[in-house]
């Protein structure tokens, strides 16, 4: 399960990324590093150029969790402009 965040750690951030890690945990999946992608925005544009990022590994994740509905969308657009499908 691949992450979309934002660059620095603000006060508001830092509890969703933990959150996701202690998920992953919690879930046995063991955690990729190369699959946190940081962006520098909070808006659509960021979450595609996140997705974007985590799309060109040699192993891209599976999964992607962003976390604001902005950068959700715009990872969804990225995905599917890749022409993968998003159940």
């Amino acid at each position: 399960v691949g992450l979309i965040t934002f660059t620095l750690e603000l006060p508001n951030v830092s509890p969703v990324n933990k959150g996701y890690q202690r998920a992953l945990h919690e879930a046995g999946i063991t955690g990729n590093p190369h699959w946190i992608a940081a962006v520098h925005g909070f808006d659509t544009s960021a979450g595609a150029e996140g997705a974007r990022k985590l799309l060109a590994l040699e192993q891209p994740p599976e999964a992607i969790f962003a976390i604001t509905d902005l950068l959700a969308i715009g990872a969804m657009c990225a995905v599917q402009q890749a022409g993968l499908r998003i159940p």
